[in-house]
């Protein structure tokens, strides 16, 4: 199956390793920073971990989408909420953890509301882990 052509159809893993391609830019895939957290964000709308972890460090860097640190903790936080392995929970955490450091408690809890509605809305996907 080809990369492209599975991530079209809605393919979460493919949707990340075609944003991890554009990120870094690698064989055809020239380097773009935009389509990078385009398909980044269509994994993590599907509830994978991984590209949800992924898309918060884009808004925590802003590397291909504009700095935020509310967006940031967002993502994270519903990354580090995720039944993914303990390693990747432990370092979401801190990735989480270091956005929060630049936001207010009012801040952390609007986004933490925000973050649990959108859990409810978006049940995480078998086949997006």
């Amino acid at each position: 199956m080809r990369l492209p052509w599975a991530a079209e159809q809605g393919n979460a893993a493919a949707q990340l390793r075609l944003g991890i391609l554009y990120n870094y830019g690698h064989g055809d895939v020239p380097q773009d920073l935009e389509q990078a957290v385009y398909w980044v964000r269509k994994a993590a709308d599907q509830g994978d971990a991984a590209a949800q972890w992924d898309l918060g460090l884009a808004y925590q860097s802003g590397k291909g989408i504009p700095q935020s640190n509310s967006e940031a903790y967002f993502w994270l936080d519903i990354a580090a909420s995720s039944e993914a392995g303990d390693m990747l929970q432990q370092t979401v955490s801190k990735s989480r953890d270091e956005a929060a450091s630049h936001l207010t408690p009012t801040e952390i809890s609007r986004v933490q509301e925000r973050a649990r509605k959108w859990s409810a809305e978006h049940p995480a996907r078998a086949d997006a882990r």
